[in-house]
């Protein structure tokens, strides 16, 4: 397992939101795959942060996009109280969601230390919230391939 460096980015979204984004990625200069993990309805919370991490170690520059900015910036649910998350899950929209996964994959995609490099996607599939965010995410990958 390689040493990591973490930090929190923002991004910019079309729709004129910001976007916190969550990147761990090793501290090497070699070049690295990206890696966009998307959260579960908990938010980027300590899970998807470690889960993000241990992808960083094994090589990839791993992203985790905070997709509940426009409702609620920094969220991290318990994974008791889904009632907390419901209605940033019910918030989200594909326009929304269209506009949050290219602008993360754009920076990605210009990322320096991932030119050259493949980029991947992953979606924890935890909850129902996280399997409508992975569908919308695999036929977003799916349709811009060409990017």
């Amino acid at each position: 397992m390689s040493e990591i460096k973490t930090e929190w980015i923002t991004l910019n979204v079309a729709d004129g939101t910001s976007m916190r984004v969550y990147v761990a990625r090793p501290q090497d200069s070699a070049p690295h795959t990206g890696l966009l993990v998307y959260q579960e309805a908990f938010g980027v919370n300590p899970h998807i942060r470690d889960v993000t991490e241990r992808f960083a170690r094994e090589g990839y520059i791993a992203v985790s996009p905070e997709l509940f900015h426009r409702t609620a910036p920094g969220f991290e649910g318990a994974y008791n109280n889904f009632e907390a998350a419901r209605t940033h899950v019910m918030a989200l929209t594909h326009q929304n969601l269209e506009a949050d996964v290219s602008a993360v994959y754009q920076w990605v995609h210009a990322e320096p230390a991932t030119q050259g490099q493949r980029i991947a996607c992953g979606v924890p599939y935890q909850c129902d919230s996280s399997r409508e965010c992975g569908h919308f995410v695999l036929w977003w990958w799916d349709r811009s391939e060409s990017l």
